[in-house]
């Protein structure tokens, strides 16, 4: 998978959202969206093109996988920073 931004302007707008950029390197990002893609490519048969399974099934689900591991990312910083002090 692939994403990429062919804008110049990169101020956020209807359909962007934003993501850490240490995500990227994950490893636990990686293999859940691996195991997400496998799921999500169960669903590609009920609509009638790619193109229309990839604008209204997967681009609603993966920003929500990102959000959620954000949210777990940043709870165990939050708990390691804790525990620290």
């Amino acid at each position: 998978m692939r994403i990429t931004v062919h804008d110049t302007d990169l101020q956020r707008a209807r359909g962007r959202w934003k993501m850490e950029p240490i995500l990227i390197t994950d490893e636990h990002l990686k293999k859940r969206i691996s195991s997400e893609w496998v799921k999500w490519q169960t669903h590609k048969r009920h609509y009638p093109d790619i193109s229309m399974w990839w604008e209204r099934y997967v681009k609603e689900r993966l920003p929500i996988l990102i959000r959620k591991e954000q949210y777990e990312l940043n709870k165990d910083y939050k708990l390691m920073e804790n525990y620290l002090y």
